[in-house]
């Protein structure tokens, strides 16, 4: 996790490294941090960073996520 120099969020992906996509063809910018998305699907999913909503709630302890992925990389803590 690398932490935003923008907005704090932490990202897997180091923001000072050049993205695999070029920015021409990412014209989705988030109005608040400045990432850009080659979808509109993924801006929307990014912008659940800044509202704070956390839509996927584990069915073991009730914690939240943002993202479905994150939801299943957490609910293998309570399998081993």
């Amino acid at each position: 996790q690398v932490p935003s120099a923008k907005c704090g969020h932490s990202c897997t992906q180091d923001p000072s490294q050049p993205s695999q996509v070029p920015p021409a063809q990412r014209p989705f910018a988030c109005p608040q941090c400045g990432r850009s998305f080659g979808r509109k699907a993924h801006l929307a999913r990014h912008l659940l960073v800044h509202s704070g909503t956390r839509p996927h709630a584990c069915s073991r302890c009730g914690r939240r996520f943002s993202s479905k992925t994150n939801l299943g990389r957490h609910e293998a803590v309570h399998t081993g």
